[in-house]
């Protein structure tokens, strides 16, 4: 039997559990071949460090560079077995074929009879609405077509009103470009009239923030008299 596991990256959780159950499947003595994948794995990466670490505390040689999921491995595969629901999911989307012989790895070895009837109940219900889906947009994709035309049109006419709008701000900004200009020059001549905030500083920065507020004070006691 040939087992597939698939993270995102393989380079942490499916290549652990490669390596985990091959491991097992060794010492059982079963004909067990076991690959790993990821759904946007680049090829040639090594595992994380801190996987091979935990490995090699469990007695195991992580030897292991990712592969990126693709047609080959899914038609080696007699079972698939994600991480998670959306990986599962990534891999029916990228692989339709698969969607018979790929399962979530913690769903597909539930042992307790009524989540595994709850979930046979939640795969029935995705069937029944994808089934009732599929009939309605059938059944009114006239109207529908017509609508998503209409749509179009008003996204493509707001799209027009937006491009004038930006044509109107551009004009704008050039009649006052030479002001904003004249603005920067002198806001950047001018001195900072902010009082520094000590907050989080040491003993000095308060100490010159003190001296800051100090000398603004004698300049408004010249001020007012």
């Amino acid at each position: 039997m040939n087992i597939l596991f698939v993270c995102t990256g393989n380079t942490c959780r499916s290549p652990m559990a490669e390596h985990l159950f091959r491991s097992i499947m060794e010492k059982e003595g079963l004909p067990v071949r076991v690959q790993s994948a990821g759904v946007s794995a680049i090829a040639g990466m090594p595992a994380a460090h801190n996987a091979e670490k935990v490995l090699k505390e469990k007695g195991i040689e992580m030897k292991h560079t990712s592969q990126p999921l693709t047609d080959k491995l899914i038609r080696w595969a007699d079972l698939i077995l994600t991480m998670t629901s959306s990986h599962r999911q990534m891999v029916v989307q990228q692989f339709p074929q698969s969607v018979e012989k790929v399962f979530v790895l913690k769903e597909y070895v539930e042992d307790d009879p009524d989540v595994t009837r709850k979930r046979d109940r939640l795969n029935q219900l995705y069937a029944e609405v994808e089934t009732k889906q599929s009939l309605f947009l059938a059944e009114h994709r006239d109207q529908i077509e017509s609508l998503q035309k209409k749509y179009r049109e008003l996204e493509q006419e707001l799209a027009d009103i937006g491009r004038q709008l930006d044509e109107w701000q551009h004009k704008l900004d050039r009649l006052i470009q030479p002001e904003k200009e004249e603005i920067k020059l002198l806001e950047q001549a001018l001195p900072d009239y902010d009082i520094s905030d000590p907050f989080g500083g040491d003993e000095n920065i308060y100490r010159q923030s003190a001296e800051e507020i100090e000398q603004a004070l004698q300049k408004l006691k010249k001020k007012l008299e």
